[in-house]
């Protein structure tokens, strides 16, 4: 499991937003993404075979989001799972 920490420690991420036309910083970054129930991270490890150290999401019990491919290879994962269980109770898959 990649080791993730909150961004509020060093605040090395910096948010803004447009206010009447201004550029105007957001103190609390978290603050918006807390009624998602999701956080900004930082993560080490590898991604798109690149070790580094990454932003990502997490949700509020630190548990690091999957990325989208991450979850289509888990999704792939679950159908062939699901599709051999299948065919052990003699049903074909492409056909239920």
């Amino acid at each position: 499991m990649p080791r993730c920490e909150s961004l509020n420690k060093k605040r090395p991420l910096r948010l803004f937003e447009c206010r009447a036309g201004r550029m105007v910083e957001v103190l609390d970054p978290h603050g918006p993404l807390d009624l998602l129930g999701l956080k900004l991270v930082l993560w080490q490890g590898t991604y798109a075979q690149m070790p580094g150290t990454w932003l990502g999401f997490a949700d509020l019990a630190d548990k690091l989001l999957a990325t989208g491919e991450e979850r289509v290879q888990q999704e792939r994962q679950r159908a062939e799972r699901l599709a051999r269980r299948l065919e052990e109770l003699g049903v074909d898959p492409d056909l239920a």
